[in-house]
């Protein structure tokens, strides 16, 4: 027997081909079942393209309403940086317990800096009865993250229980942030400030820059075989552009000393430096593992962390329930599935017993497989621009094409009226990328002839 083509099954094995994936999602907003449900959470675990499963999580929050947990928990358990930040965003109308012991994870151990940051968010709404879950940002590796930890704990004010357990913090952060602190409040300055001096990566890296573009850009160009001694410390870069080229130059001439140098970053998943650290690991013989744990005791136990570490996510998935009943088949209840389909409302389900009864998956799938209805697609509505000069133009590059001194970025979702704004008081200079929605609306909704007078970066 076979899953009818206009039954909610028929939509969720949609769901498994990604070509027909996100049509399946948005389909199943409309269909508030237990098949519904039971393919998006299934989609959200086992799916391998983050924008899907994105859309999964948001048609969830959408079916369930404020019971979330489960949804929320599953999004917080992904690979996906994209996905956990989608979790974050649902937390509202959730037991405060559950939201404290999830926000305290991702703040502790999330690579995602934007999502750390998040989470200081909602846990300065939350600071009853637990205010300092917020504190073990003072020393986060991201500069923003420690901002905004400052932040709230300036809208706060001064809170004598709470200032007692940030200066309980023996680190030079948190001693630092005390001290600024008291100086907004009391205006008390502190007695030495020699104590404060910040990081310096140039001591590390004799190349640095803080733009990781001009960084990566200059490690294409250097005798990187030079400065070997500062490959182990860019290791632990955000970006593969930096982090890359460090790993292959350890890889090619470090000794090993640099690996076991290299091998710390992974104490801190803050840091994000998984990735780069099985890259750098990948395929070492037994010797040179043994040689680098001859010169750091830790590493034997980093290399096993650094092998634990197949993605980012932070904690198991929640349990599916269809999980717990493909685990539970016997072979007569495999049969029983198998003869009647329609009762199961799990893939999961469906495709363990047809391993279990030894019967191809494509016996259950429906005849006609589910395809999505066909799009009209509605053009966008023209825009008339009237477009002006800005007064003092400059040349920018080669070319000298004469610009706006001011020009926007289409990054945070202006929407196309702020272009269309923009435009019309003088700016001809916008930076684009593929994903920035509303600036590529906006230029395909302008004329042709508007469009060739303004430039896009």
């Amino acid at each position: 027997m076979r899953i009818p083509t206009d039954s909610t099954m028929a939509i969720t094995a949609a769901l498994r081909r990604p070509s027909t994936a996100m049509a399946a999602i948005e389909a199943l907003r409309d269909r508030n079942d237990l098949a519904a449900i039971d393919g998006l959470l299934e989609h959200v675990r086992f799916s391998e393209s983050a924008r899907s499963a994105e859309a999964a999580v948001d048609a969830l929050v959408l079916l369930v309403g404020e019971a979330r947990e489960e949804v929320v928990g599953m999004a917080l358990a992904s690979p996906f940086r994209s996905v956990r930040a989608r979790g974050l965003n649902a937390l509202t109308a959730i037991n405060p317990l559950f939201v404290l012991g999830r926000l305290s994870i991702i703040l502790k151990s999330d690579p995602s800096w934007q999502n750390r940051r998040s989470a200081i968010e909602h846990l300065s709404r939350l600071r009853q009865p637990q205010p300092w879950a917020i504190f073990p940002a003072v020393n986060d590796p991201h500069w923003r993250v420690r901002h905004s930890l400052l932040r709230v704990l300036l809208e706060w004010g001064s809170h004598e229980p709470w200032q007692t357990e940030l200066a309980n913090h023996a680190n030079l952060s948190a001693r630092g942030l005390l001290a600024y602190l008291q100086w907004r409040w009391h205006g008390t300055e502190p007695a030495e400030w020699n104590a404060f001096v910040p990081n310096d990566p140039t001591r590390q890296c004799p190349f640095w820059d803080w733009d990781p573009a001009v960084l990566g850009y200059t490690m294409q160009r250097i005798d990187r075989e030079k400065h070997i001694d500062a490959m182990p410390f860019l290791v632990g870069h955000e970006d593969e552009r930096v982090s890359g080229p460090a790993v292959d130059t350890i890889r090619d001439v470090g000794e090993p000393r640099h690996f076991a140098e290299a091998l710390k970053h992974i104490d801190d998943p803050r840091i994000g430096a998984g990735p780069a650290l099985r890259k750098l690991i990948r395929g070492l013989s037994e010797e040179r593992i043994e040689a680098i744990c001859v010169v750091d005791a830790k590493a034997a136990t980093r290399l096993s962390q650094v092998h634990a570490s197949n993605s980012e996510q932070l904690t198991p998935f929640p349990k599916l329930d269809g999980e717990d009943r493909a685990a539970a088949l016997t072979p007569h209840g495999a049969a029983e599935v198998i003869a009647y389909p329609m009762l199961e409302t799990s893939w999961l389900v469906l495709a363990e017993a047809a391993k279990i009864a030894k019967v191809p998956l494509w016996n259950l799938e429906p005849e006609k497989p589910w395809q999505p209805p066909e799009r009209v697609v509605v053009p966008l509505p023209p825009i008339s621009l009237t477009l002006n000069a800005a007064p003092h133009m400059l040349p920018l590059g080669p070319e000298k094409l004469l610009v706006s001194r001011v020009g926007v970025s289409g990054h945070y979702g202006l929407p196309v009226e702020g272009y269309q704004r923009a435009a019309e008081l003088g700016v001809n200079f916008y930076f684009w990328e593929p994903n920035y929605e509303t600036l590529t609306r906006f230029s395909h909704q302008i004329s042709h002839e508007a469009r060739t007078k303004l430039h896009f970066v």
